[in-house]
């Protein structure tokens, strides 16, 4: 039902021609999962670049002089924080990156953190070893990502407000969705 609303809505903007801009926002997020609610969030404002493709692990990763300057030129870049991102979010603030603060969603309002794994697939000593005192893959609570998401429409809303409510109604959808 909420989709045929927006079809309509959408449906009666262009006939009045009021339909909201697309985003020239340029956005990077940090990994897949990142990228995914962010994603999600922009639905069709735009897509965020994913800057680690899962070829590089997000907890050593280091970057090229271009790399840093591309993040440098994004209006916002996308990062779970927490430490898990631990090299870029050195970069966060720095001069390297023009003072640019990156987005940490591990930060946003409601999201819980929870003890490292351990058992199975996860390794305690992993994040121990890298001095994390909680599990940073806080994305994997699904009322985590739902936090997440609003955080991003929050951001998004900040750098484009032209298009603050489409990004609130996407974050609406995605936590539904869930």
């Amino acid at each position: 039902m909420n989709r045929w609303i927006r079809a309509l809505a959408v449906a009666i903007a262009c006939l009045l021609g009021n339909l909201p801009a697309r985003a020239e926002v340029k956005i990077i997020a940090s990994i897949m999962p990142v990228h995914s609610i962010v994603a999600a969030v922009m639905g069709d404002l735009g897509k965020p670049e994913l800057l680690l493709s899962g070829r590089l692990s997000e907890h050593a990763a280091s970057f090229t002089p271009s790399q840093i300057a591309h993040l440098g030129k994004a209006d916002l870049v996308f990062m779970v924080g927490g430490g898990l991102e631990r090299k870029l979010g050195q970069l966060s603030g720095s001069e390297a990156v023009n003072g640019k603060v990156f987005v940490e969603l591990a930060r946003g309002p409601g999201v819980k953190t929870h003890p490292i794994r351990e058992g199975g697939g996860w390794e305690k000593d992993d994040h121990e070893n890298e001095g994390l005192p909680v599990d940073p893959h806080v994305w994997l609570d699904p009322d985590n990502a739902k936090a997440m998401a609003d955080a991003a429409a929050a951001a998004l809303s900040e750098a484009d407000p032209a298009n603050a409510a489409i990004y609130a109604a996407n974050a609406k959808d995605f936590t539904t969705s869930l």
